[in-house]
């Protein structure tokens, strides 16, 4: 399995459980550094880590089954190379 087989509401049902994580975890790390803790203590520096994971799986998450422009084809258009074809042999 891989990401290009999740449905769109399965993408958007994590995302929606990512998106209350990522609130806890900062409000949390928030609260953390309010009440004083020091920015190089390895509980506060957990914390500040696993938001900003958090964030970055959501992020991921979000691009899934993004709309993306089609790319320009390098492939000729057969279609229109018979339609000119039959055009010069005068068929229609």
């Amino acid at each position: 399995m891989t990401r290009d087989d999740l449905t769109h509401d399965q993408v958007e049902q994590v995302k929606r459980v990512l998106a209350g994580q990522s609130r806890y975890l900062h409000n949390l790390k928030n609260r953390m550094w309010k009440r004083g803790f020091a920015t190089d203590d390895p509980l506060y520096m957990q914390a500040k880590t696993a938001a900003k994971a958090v964030v970055d799986l959501l992020e991921a998450f979000g691009r899934i089954h993004e709309v993306k422009e089609p790319a320009e084809s390098c492939l000729p258009d057969f279609a229109a190379t018979a339609r000119e074809r039959e055009n010069s042999d005068g068929r229609r």
